[in-house]
């Protein structure tokens, strides 16, 4: 999946996984660094966010282990002064991707 920023735009995309599931990741930018926040919640378990991880990076890559039930992923903002493409490539157990509204 491929995302647009703005300047100071935010985007999310989540995986729906479940405990004990793993994906494959790498995520990257077209230009510049992007703030990001890997993360989870449940409304099942009532989880409203479990992190993963923060910071501010050109790519990503590694793997996601659900640590339960829920939405995983990463939220992107762009904090440079002109707009860029977020690229994020997943492979391995979950049953949907989407980006959030």
């Amino acid at each position: 999946m491929t995302i647009r920023l703005k300047p100071n735009e935010g985007k999310e995309i989540k995986l729906t996984m479940n405990k004990g599931e793993a994906v494959n990741y790498v995520w990257f930018t077209d230009r510049g660094k992007a703030n990001f926040d890997a993360h989870a919640d449940s409304k099942k378990l009532k989880i409203k966010y479990h992190g993963y991880g923060k910071g501010k990076l050109e790519r990503s890559d590694g793997i996601m282990i659900a640590e339960f039930d829920g939405k995983h992923g990463w939220f992107w903002r762009n904090r440079t002064s002109e707009t860029m493409v977020v690229t994020l490539q997943v492979n391995g157990s979950y049953s949907d991707i989407k980006l959030m509204e």
